[in-house]
């Protein structure tokens, strides 16, 4: 059965490449003066990589969290689950979210803003 629908995404303000991550990711923060940044991963970067260590070591104590369990299709109750999770890091002490890995952490990540 043919299925309709819209997805709407916001605006991407930029897309870095040709240097590692986590220089990019420091380098970003900084611009963005942001002080506290939560980072929605790829769990299997987390898990099988040491890049997301990388990451987290760059923005010291910017590193407001991590978020790696987003399963494939954005499930409701994942992104309910890191919202939550980016809730509970006081507004005042997160000021920026990056995304890092595949599609499910774009459309996980837009929605946990509050």
């Amino acid at each position: 059965m043919p299925q309709a629908g819209r997805i709407a995404f916001g605006n991407m303000e930029a897309v870095t490449f040709g240097k590692p991550a986590a220089e990019a990711l420091a380098e970003e923060a900084r611009r963005c003066e942001a002080e506290r940044v939560f980072l929605m991963v790829s769990g299997t970067l987390n898990r099988d990589t040491d890049e997301i260590a990388r990451v987290r070591r760059a923005l010291g104590n910017r590193c407001a969290g991590v978020f790696d369990h987003m399963p494939p299709h954005t499930p409701r109750h994942a992104v309910i689950e890191a919202a939550a999770m980016a809730r509970s890091r006081r507004r005042s002490d997160r000021d920026g979210r990056r995304r890092l890995g595949d599609g499910r952490r774009q459309g996980g990540a837009a929605v946990p803003r509050q």
